[in-house]
């Protein structure tokens, strides 16, 4: 689901901001999907090799050595 998604990279990241679930109104045609299918992904061969958690683990650590 996505808002797990968002809860994890605001903890991940020490975030302070506001999360405002539902601020922004469905469009018309109603609720957007945004889950991911990777199935094809797998019949190709491809498995994730790091975990969400550790994937945006690296760009934190990415976005804050740039700066």
């Amino acid at each position: 689901e996505l808002k797990q998604y968002i809860e994890t990279m605001y903890r991940l990241s020490n975030s302070h901001s506001t999360l405002n679930y539902g601020a922004v109104p469905y469009p018309k045609t109603g609720i957007v999907n945004v889950n991911p299918d990777v199935r094809k992904l797998k019949s190709l061969g491809w498995e994730p090799q790091i975990s969400f958690e550790q994937g945006i683990m690296r760009v934190i650590e990415r976005l804050q050595k740039d700066n």
